[in-house]
């Protein structure tokens, strides 16, 4: 039996009627195994060679997710971790989609329906917005080839959260124990990691921005999965350190003094001693690069400020803003590991307001002028990561979208003498509602500054 339905008819014979729709076992199969062979091929088609073993774990996970919302479904019981909706991204097994439900009273839940509410206007300018989704968390699960042995990327898609609420980087990847390479168990079932990203975001305290349209998502995870990975990286001047303690030059100035100035930079400041660690090496890299990397396996990529003679064993300084993106605490560990970093050419990067446009234009600059001459004051920059800059006294937060030739790259040169230009593209901000926003906005900027060069030629 594939399907049931009833009906009431009028004419001869009247009264209701049930109407059965039946295929043989034969169709049923055929049926199946077509729906697994669409869904497998588009893994080959993205992976040249996926391990079997691989495949039939995932299409494992899958089933099991699948069975277990039906089950509730028929139970009418609440739907394990919260999962309403599960689908597979363009008939690829390698990416899910998954909305995510919340329990009724929980701030989330309240946050998720009023942003429901305030978007259903606008629901009819978004692409990629599904009926039925609304009061709910969308989610993109992303597996490597090598899953089981690596973990998923679980990404966070509609609507936007407040980021220093949320277990979620700037550009909204989920961060936890479970997904970290280390805290990573292969034999958990897809299920039972649902269910741990539901009860991470509840126990976070995790709000909604509700300062944007729900209609804007996060940007969608056009880079290759995984570039920030750790074998991606060669280890520089055998430098690696475990269990390391930040924090911040305010914490830091009742013993070493006002060192206010580390805040306008992104690099790390390190004790004396690990100088004279790196020196007994013979063959120094330069410009020494680290890696930055959390117990929840958030990272950054630096360049040393200073090695400072007073800064405790074990222990290293970070400018607070920088703190703030990790997500640590004063006192927090992290693993710091020298790198190799390859030299920037090309940087994607979106301003999380629209207030940007406005002080750039206020300010008389052109933004891309403005984009360029800002990061190339940092020493590195990281994809997924926030950077900050600065117009007047003001800090607005830029996301670093995309970067190029790698994940991580770096800005500053060893050799000072030699001067390098790299290329800067932005997207605009998720609080612009559509294309023709952007545009008036744009035009409208463009005719005040304009307005403003006019007057002051004349006086």
């Amino acid at each position: 039996i594939c399907g049931l339905r009833t009906d009431f008819v009028d004419g001869p014979p009247s009264g209701p009627q049930l109407e059965v729709r039946m295929r043989s076992c034969e169709a049923v199969a055929r049926a199946r195994r077509s729906r697994w062979d669409r869904l497998t091929s588009a893994v080959r088609s993205e992976v040249e060679q996926v391990p079997k073993l691989n495949l039939l774990r995932l299409m494992k996970e899958f089933r099991g997710v699948e069975r277990a919302l039906a089950a509730a479904v028929h139970e009418a019981a609440p739907p394990p971790g919260g999962v309403m909706r599960l689908e597979p991204v363009d008939d690829s097994l390698l990416s899910w989609e998954v909305a995510m439900g919340f329990p009724e009273g929980s701030a989330l839940r309240r946050g998720l329906e009023d942003v429901a509410a305030a978007a259903a206007p606008l629901s009819s300018d978004t692409e990629d917005t599904n009926s039925g989704d609304e009061g709910l968390l969308l989610l993109c699960v992303r597996f490597p080839p090598d899953f089981p042995a690596s973990p998923p990327e679980v990404w966070v898609r509609r609507p936007r959260l407040v980021h220093t609420t949320a277990p979620v980087s700037f550009g909204g990847r989920l961060c936890c124990p479970l997904l970290s390479s280390a805290g990573w168990d292969p034999t958990k079932s897809m299920l039972v990691v649902l269910q741990e990203v539901q009860r991470a975001l509840l126990e976070s305290g995790t709000e909604v921005d509700t300062s944007v349209p729900m209609v804007r998502s996060y940007p969608a995870q056009k880079v290759p999965l995984q570039r920030l990975r750790t074998a991606t990286f060669e280890t520089a001047n055998n430098f690696e350190r475990k269990g390391i303690k930040v924090i911040s030059p305010a914490a830091a100035a009742p013993f070493l003094g006002d060192i206010g100035r580390l805040e306008f930079t992104d690099k790390i400041a390190f004790p004396l001693e690990y100088l004279e660690d790196i020196c007994s090496r013979r063959a120094l890299e330069s410009p020494a690069m680290f890696e930055l990397k959390t117990s929840l396996g958030r990272k950054r990529h630096c360049a040393v400020f200073d090695w400072v003679d007073g800064i405790p064993k074990g222990h290293a300084i970070l400018p607070k803003w920088v703190m703030d993106d990790l997500c640590v605490e004063e006192g927090e560990e992290i693993h710091v590991r020298g790198i190799k970093l390859e030299l920037v050419s090309f940087v994607k990067v979106q301003p999380f307001k629209a207030d940007f446009y406005e002080a750039a234009a206020a300010a008389g600059a052109d933004v891309k002028e403005l984009l360029t001459g800002s990061l190339s004051l940092l020493s590195a920059l990281t994809e997924d990561t926030c950077v900050p800059i600065h117009i007047g006294e003001t800090t607005y937060n830029m996301q670093v979208l995309e970067l190029r030739p790698q994940g991580a790259v770096r800005i500053i040169d060893s050799d000072v003498e030699r001067h390098f230009e790299f290329k800067v593209d932005f997207e605009p901000a998720p609080d612009l509602h559509d294309e023709a926003a952007v545009r008036a906005r744009d035009d409208r900027l463009l005719a005040e500054y304009r307005a403003r060069r006019e007057r002051h030629e004349e006086l």
